[in-house]
């Protein structure tokens, strides 16, 4: 579906990434990475 795709370009604009892992007769487990601070060229000022 267009799910993971979309998931993935927001998570790359924030500086993730999303990994995925699969077992057959068990299912798929998604886990998403985001940094704990903003990527340098995320830095918002304040106005």
């Amino acid at each position: 579906g267009l799910g993971v795709p979309a998931v993935e370009k927001i998570l790359e604009q924030h500086g993730g990434f999303l990994t995925i892992t699969s077992e057959v007769g068990r299912g798929a487990t998604f886990d998403i990475h985001l940094p704990l601070v903003a990527a340098p060229d995320m830095t918002v000022e304040a106005a």
